[in-house]
C-alpha cells in the first residue's frame, strides 16, 4: 500500500491518495472516494477514514479522502457563494475528476459520516459516475414510528419531566 498527499481542483483541497500494491490492485475496481463530516477532517473520527483507507487498499480499492473546502487543510473558496450541497457535489465532482484524469478510474464509491454520508448522497443523485454509497449516520426520515420510539419513553418516566 501507498500513500500520498495531493491537492487537487481548483480550489486546491487537501487529500490522501491511498493505493493498493501493484499485486493486490484491481483494475476492474471502482475508485473509493471518503467524504469528511462537519468539522472532522480527512481522518474522521477516531482515524476511521484512515483504516478505512487502508483496508480498502488491500482489497484492491484505490481510496482519495479530502478534505472539504474550509474543514482541515484545505482552503475557504473565495469569492463563491454557493448551498453547502452544492458545494459537496461540486467537490466530490472535481475528486472524481481529479482521480479519472490521474488514475482512469471512471465508478466511484463514495462514502462518509453524518455530514459526509449526505454529501455521498447528494453527488450519487447528480452524478453517473457514482456506482455506489455507504453512509453512517446520514439522514433519518421523521415518521410517526420515529416519534413514538422519540417521545414516548419520555413521557411515560417521571425523571425526563
Amino acid at each position: 500500500m501507498r500513500e500520498r498527499a495531493l491537492t487537487f481542483g481548483p480550489a486546491n483541497l487537501v487529500a490522501i491518495l491511498t493505493e493498493p500494491d501493484p499485486e493486490q490492485a484491481r483494475p476492474d475496481a471502482p475508485g473509493s472516494i471518503i467524504l469528511n463530516s462537519g468539522i472532522l477532517h480527512r481522518a474522521g473520527a477516531s482515524r476511521m477514514y484512515v483504516r478505512s483507507a487502508r483496508a480498502l487498499a488491500e482489497e484492491g480499492l484505490t481510496t482519495l479522502r479530502f478534505d472539504f473546502s474550509g474543514i482541515g487543510d484545505s482552503e475557504v473558496r473565495r469569492g463563491e457563494s454557493i448551498p453547502i450541497e452544492k458545494r459537496f457535489i461540486q467537490e466530490t465532482r472535481e475528486a472524481m475528476d481529479y482521480l479519472q484524469t490521474e488514475m482512469g478510474l471512471d465508478r466511484f464509491i463514495l462514502g462518509g459520516l453524518c455530514s459526509g454520508a449526505d454529501g455521498a448522497f447528494w453527488t450519487g443523485l447528480a452524478d453517473e459516475r457514482v456506482s455506489g454509497i455507504w453512509q453512517i449516520d446520514g439522514f433519518s426520515y421523521t415518521t410517526r414510528g420515529y416519534w413514538i420510539r422519540r417521545y414516548a419513553p419520555k413521557l411515560l418516566d417521571p425523571r425526563a419531566w
